[in-house]
Order: C-alpha cells, then structure tokens, then sequence
C-alpha cells in the first residue's frame, strides 16, 4: 500500500483502483474528507456526493461480500499534472448474476488526494441490476 502523501498521480490512481471494494480503510485514505464526487446512477445521469464519509457509505452499500470481483485498468492518461483518467473493465459474479461492464473516471488530485471525481459506465442500468 502507498501513502499517499508522497506518491504522484498515477500512482494514487492505480492505487485507488486496485483497493477499490477491497480494502475501504485505505480507500478512504486516498480521498480527501471533502472530496466530491459525481457518480453514474442507473438512468445514465450523475448523482453528486459530497464528502469522503458519504461516498464509502455508497462503495459500501454494494456489499461486495460474497462476489467474485476484478477491476481492472485497461488505460490511463494525465490530463493535467494534478488530473487523470483512466479507463477500467469490470467483471464481478454474485449469486449466479455476472457483470461485465467498463467504466471510466476522472480524477483530479490535489495534496495528494483524490478531491474531485467523475464516473461514468458503459451500462449503468444493467450495473445498477448486479448491484440490487
């Protein structure tokens, strides 16, 4: 794990990605308490989440337990030095469902942690399905 106080964007990046549903502790380490998010919802818009506390209850009300899940990235470019995104392929399996969807996110870095986001998916509906 990294700290994230001294590490560069891409990295951060990759970290957050690879914990992601994994390890929430040191998720939360890699956002900053005031981060805002703007999250796919399942008609395609963006919900915005403000606030470190009120996106892991979001990450967290997936419920994970129990699923097969992989994330991975399959690309990632700095747009800025302090911003970047990256494109990542996910495919989970929970009681006989299985997803297979792509997702991407912009994420801009500021001290060395993730205060602002943007997700955007290829099939919200059909995620928003997997997860309920």
């Amino acid at each position: 794990m990294i700290d994230p106080k001294n590490t560069s964007l891409r990295d951060i990046i990759s970290e957050f990605i690879s914990v992601f549903c994994r390890d929430y502790d040191q998720m939360e380490k890699l956002l900053d308490p005031d981060v805002v998010s703007h999250i796919t919802n399942a008609y395609g818009g963006v919900d915005k989440v403000q606030g470190r506390e009120a996106l892991m209850k979001r990450i967290r009300a997936m419920n994970v337990v129990g699923v097969k899940f992989r994330i991975t990235i399959t690309q990632m470019v700095t747009i800025k030095p302090e911003q970047g995104l990256v494109m990542v392929e996910i495919k989970a399996i929970r009681e006989g469902k299985t997803l297979h969807n792509f997702a991407a996110f912009l994420i801009h870095v500021k001290n060395s942690r993730i205060n602002n986001l943007w997700m955007v998916e290829a099939s919200p509906a059909h995620s928003d399905k997997f997860w309920m």
